[in-house]
């Protein structure tokens, strides 16, 4: 089954056309360019109910999960033609100070091809892990080159639900800057 296609600026309450488990993954892959060198690194930051983003809790390949251990990453190296990276989220498990996980990314480039115009696309799919059916895709379409950061959207709490906002903000600073700025918050 096929999820709504997401554009940017657009929401939906996740939890409303889920199961009571509230069981995801998202699944982001993006297409390799083998005219450049990059790599895109996937975040995700728990932010506190307080506006604050702990820098030990933010999830990545150097921090795969956090200490709850409801939410985990994990890092595919498919083939020549895509890089998969996935996160799995049990949102009935996470903190209640945490009302909001923002999905960010960083984009990794060799110098040498600073003058080169590239782009990649980035495919986000939102899956109910219980049923494993497709809640919605977003696509993005990224200018590496001129760019050093993006955020793709957020999770968050809604009275007592979880909805996502797809964002698509890109940006030429690094990615905290870009999620202080966009967000108004403070990392600790």
């Amino acid at each position: 089954m096929l999820g709504k296609h997401l554009v940017k600026g657009e929401k939906i309450n996740i939890s409303k056309i889920s199961d009571y488990y509230n069981k995801f993954t998202i699944d982001i892959t993006n297409k390799v360019n083998n005219e450049i060198s990059f790599d895109i690194d996937i975040f995700l930051c728990m932010c506190e109910v307080n506006n604050r983003i702990n820098k030990k809790k933010i999830i990545f390949y150097n921090n795969p999960e956090n200490s709850g251990e409801n939410i985990r990453f994990e890092d595919f190296f498919t083939d020549d033609i895509e890089n998969k990276k996935v996160f799995q989220i049990d949102l009935n498990s996470v903190e209640k100070d945490i009302y909001k996980l923002i999905i960010g990314y960083s984009v990794y480039k060799n110098k040498k091809n600073i003058d080169k115009h590239g782009t990649t696309n980035i495919t986000i799919k939102f899956i109910n892990s219980t049923m494993q059916a497709e809640i919605f895709t977003m696509d993005i379409h990224e200018n590496i080159i001129n760019n050093n950061s993006g955020v793709i959207g957020e999770i968050y709490r809604y009275k007592d639900f979880w909805k996502f906002n797809a964002i698509e903000h890109i940006s030429k600073e690094g990615l905290i800057a870009t999620i202080r700025d966009l967000f108004d918050v403070e990392f600790y």
